[in-house]
């Protein structure tokens, strides 16, 4: 069998196994790289630490299954909307409510849903930016594997975010991205796609405002600096973003622009500390050889978006926090430029009659030992963390099963994630929620309740005041002196693992 790599040009067919072996190639390593993830995504997520995304997330999905017409609030008793209630969670609670699936088996469904896009999204670039039949499978190992220190956030395309968070909105507004990338350049040729431009705008401004600003700067600066096209093809682009956008702020849940510029908590200071030496070193480790490959014409939309992203990224270092954000911007543009540089190689080597056999072969190697270091890393800090706390989830579930739904109660910290994703509210939780309006004042409330300063007196009347008789808190996160003065105000005390609940004196 020959080796169809061995064409004098690596974008040049040769016979019809030359046209099928990249996609075959393709094929197989997104199921192995975003299979893998969202396998083991869905096998984790129970079991997740009380910091992850992924209560959240079940807590809007299960009030989305509970009443789609109308949902409440998943995190806080009342009728206020929620971000969460974007077009992904509603098209997921929709498939759960017709084969009657659990919210974890939603979740589950939707991280292979979600890889799907981020394949279609890698695969549509690739081709349509590079113009080869290669550059697909090489982007997807570039933006997966191609980290000394892979960045564990919400929103990056690592490997090991993609393991914790293939179900995300996040991680399908990458995939999303990338697609409208693809269009904003087939809109240069006949047929243009416009339509498909304006209905992916809305849907990803409606889906995730960060992360569809992050995509709309792409997309408009391949707008901008494709070197082929008029400025009616220019501007036309322009007009179907807009439009897209505009349309978005008629979904019928929130308005995404309101909830865009809301802070929701604007003292909130938690989440990574994206300007710290180790996140202004080892993402771009190698990344920062991609812009090596960001120097030809078709190259200069990329520059443009990875001069916007970095400023962006730069303002952060003056208090502003969500601008750190704008880092996993960077990455994918030098990831994008490091995969640009690995297929110049492998031409040239091509053009110039030398073997690529033992450089593919190796290269593959590389690629599944990085796969599998990166997942065995992952999976044995996991382990370790569930020997430490096993059942968060049933724990909560257990804690709160006497409580009605629609009675808070305060939950200390990161506590409330699990708590809520049993469909129990709580006073507050800690991380910013643009449709709370008062949740800074119910923040302020929860804090106070676990404070060690408070008498018991003034405990008893405050919970008293906000309507709460129950404080549930981890116990890894208050020291033994104040789980102590807790317990010297409650009538009952009950552990379930790692959590204890506080019932309080009347």
């Amino acid at each position: 069998m020959t080796w169809p790599i061995q064409s004098r040009r690596l974008d040049t067919p040769g016979s019809l196994r030359w046209d099928v072996w990249p996609i075959l190639l393709y094929i197989a390593a997104a199921l192995v790289l975003l299979g893998t993830s969202a396998f083991l995504s869905a096998f984790n997520m129970l079991h997740e630490q009380p910091n992850r995304d992924i209560w959240q997330h079940a807590a809007a999905l299960r009030a989305l299954i509970e009443n789609l017409e109308a949902p409440q609030n998943p995190f806080v008793p009342g009728g206020e909307t929620s971000r969460h209630f974007h077009p992904l969670w509603v098209g997921v609670a929709m498939m759960a409510r017709v084969f009657d699936l659990s919210v974890w088996q939603a979740l589950s469904l939707s991280g292979f849903i979600v890889a799907t896009v981020l394949a279609i999204g890698i695969y549509a670039f690739a081709r349509r930016y590079f113009q080869m039949r290669w550059a697909p499978v090489v982007l997807l190992v570039t933006m997966l594997l191609g980290w000394s220190a892979h960045v564990e956030h919400t929103g990056m395309h690592s490997l090991k975010t993609l393991l914790f968070g293939s179900a995300y909105p996040a991680t399908l507004l990458v995939g999303l991205s990338l697609i409208l990338w693809a269009a904003t350049i087939q809109s240069f040729v006949k047929p243009p796609y416009l339509a498909g431009i304006a209905l992916l705008s809305a849907l990803m401004f409606s889906t995730h405002q960060l992360g569809a600003v992050l995509g709309f700067i792409g997309a408009g600066s391949f707008a901008l600096l494709w070197p082929e096209g008029g400025l009616r093809q220019r501007a036309a682009i322009i007009i179907a973003l807009f439009l897209g956008i505009g349309a978005a702020l008629f979904w019928p849940y929130y308005n995404p622009l309101l909830m865009m510029l809301q802070p929701g908590s604007s003292r909130w200071n938690g989440g990574q500390d994206f300007y710290s030496l180790g996140f202004l070193t080892w993402p771009f480790v190698p990344a920062v050889l991609g812009v090596l490959g960001l120097r030809d014409a078709k190259s200069r939309p990329l520059v443009l978006a990875l001069v916007l992203y970095t400023l962006v990224y730069l303002v952060g270092f003056s208090g502003l926090l969500i601008a750190g954000r704008f880092l996993s911007g960077s990455l994918l543009v030098l990831h994008i430029g490091l995969a640009a540089i690995i297929l110049k190689l492998f031409q040239d080597r091509a053009a110039n009659g030398l073997p690529l056999r033992n450089t593919v072969i190796l290269g593959g190697i590389t690629a599944v030992f990085l796969f599998g270091f990166a997942v065995c890393e992952f999976q044995v800090r996991h382990l370790n963390n569930r020997a430490i706390a096993p059942d968060i989830y049933g724990n909560a579930l257990a804690l709160t099963v006497d409580i009605p739904d629609t009675k808070p109660v305060a939950a200390y910290s990161s506590t409330a994630w699990p708590i809520v994703a049993t469909g129990q509210r709580v006073l507050s939780v800690p991380w910013p929620e643009p449709g709370i309006t008062d949740l800074a004042r119910r923040q302020d409330q929860t804090n106070d309740l676990f404070d060690s300063t408070l008498s018991s007196d003034d405990r008893r009347t405050l919970a008293r005041q906000v309507g709460v008789t129950v404080l549930i808190v981890d116990r890894r996160f208050l020291s033994e002196a104040r789980l102590a003065q807790l317990a010297s105000d409650a009538i009952i005390v009950t552990d379930e693992g790692m959590m204890r609940r506080f019932d309080l004196r009347p």
